[in-house]
């Protein structure tokens, strides 16, 4: 109900036990995928996400999908999943 009904995370408001979440908190690198034509997590919710963190290093990728096409339609293996690939493969720097 409060992550999605009153929509807590973006409002700075969510709770885990006694802690407040704070996104500003989040530093790593991020890749927010974003389903144009996704219902259950609407454009609207998920373009803020990058921008509401603090990270550096975060990239907003578009796809005119739906939520389940996010993952697994012919689109996405198209241009969403070289893409966030490509990403990943910038940031590894030959940890193990």
């Amino acid at each position: 109900r409060g992550l999605f009904q009153e929509n807590r995370l973006l409002k700075n408001s969510m709770r885990l036990g006694a802690e407040r979440v704070d996104l500003k908190r989040v530093v790593c690198p991020l890749f927010v995928a974003v389903g144009e034509k996704d219902h259950l997590v609407p454009p609207a919710a998920a373009l803020p996400a990058a921008r509401l963190t603090g990270s550096r290093d975060a990239e907003t990728a578009r796809v005119a999908v739906g939520h389940i096409g996010l993952s697994v339609s012919g689109r996405a293996h198209k241009d969403l999943w070289p893409r966030y690939l490509a990403w990943i493969k910038g940031r590894d720097h030959g940890l193990p």
